[in-house]
C-alpha cells in the first residue's frame, strides 16, 4: 500500500513537533493544547535552543501552515520534494535536539 506526500509530509511534521515539544517540555515549558500550539512550539525554539535555530524554526513554521492547508482544506498539494526536504530537515534536527540536551540537560539522555 502506497503512503500519499499529504500523509508522509504529516507523519514527518508530527515527528519535528515531537521534537519542538521535547526541548520545551526540557527547558520546563509547555505548549499547552491549545488553537496555535504547534505554532507555538515552533516559535518558541529559538528562544530556548539560541538563534541558530531560527531559519528552522521558520521553516518547520511553513511546514506547519502547509500540513494545515493538507490536513484541513485540500488534498495533494504537498510534492514529493516537499516530503523529501522535510524528512531530511527533521532528521538533521533530530541531531541538533540530541546535541542541545548533551549541552544543556544530560541527565535527561
Amino acid at each position: 500500500m502506497d503512503v500519499s506526500d499529504d500523509r508522509r509530509f504529516a507523519i514527518a511534521y508530527s515527528a519535528v513537533l515531537g521534537l519542538a515539544n521535547a526541548v520545551l517540555a526540557a527547558a520546563g515549558y509547555r505548549a499547552i493544547a491549545r488553537r496555535g500550539h504547534h505554532a507555538v512550539a515552533l516559535q518558541a525554539l529559538p528562544e530556548v535552543m539560541g538563534e541558530g535555530v531560527r531559519d528552522l524554526a521558520v521553516y518547520f513554521d511553513s511546514c506547519r501552515v502547509l500540513r494545515n492547508t493538507s490536513d484541513y482544506d485540500r488534498a495533494g498539494v504537498v510534492s514529493s520534494g516537499d516530503v523529501e526536504e522535510l524528512t531530511q530537515e527533521a532528521e538533521a534536527f533530530r541531531g541538533q535536539v540530541l546535541d542541545w540536551l548533551a549541552a544543556t540537560h544530560p541527565r535527561l539522555l
